[in-house]
């Protein structure tokens, strides 16, 4: 058995070009972490400026895979256009203003 905190919570690997990404939580129903958010935002990062990645896998480790969330054609997406959505989202602020 393997100590789950040595493990890195989110698994980047690549075949030919496909760029797979594994969430590794599976006790957690695979719930996103700020780690988690940052492994997966660096990675898409580089991705979207490599011409050898054409399509990306986001998987969740485990029997019952992940928490599910709302997604909007992210099957549709390319590396470049999923970064950019990523990049625009996250320079929003969550936090109300006065």
């Amino acid at each position: 058995m393997t100590d789950a905190a040595s493990e890195p919570p989110v698994l980047v690997s690549r075949r030919g070009r496909l760029g797979h990404l594994e969430l590794n939580r599976p006790r957690a129903l695979n719930a996103l972490n700020l780690d988690m958010v940052r492994i997966l935002r660096q990675t898409l990062d580089e991705w979207a400026d490599d011409d050898d990645v054409s399509t990306v896998l986001l998987t969740g480790a485990g029997e019952r895979g992940s928490a599910r969330a709302a997604t909007s054609s992210a099957s549709t997406a390319t590396p470049a256009k999923a970064a950019r959505r990523a990049r625009r989202s996250g320079a929003r602020s969550t936090r109300s203003t006065p």
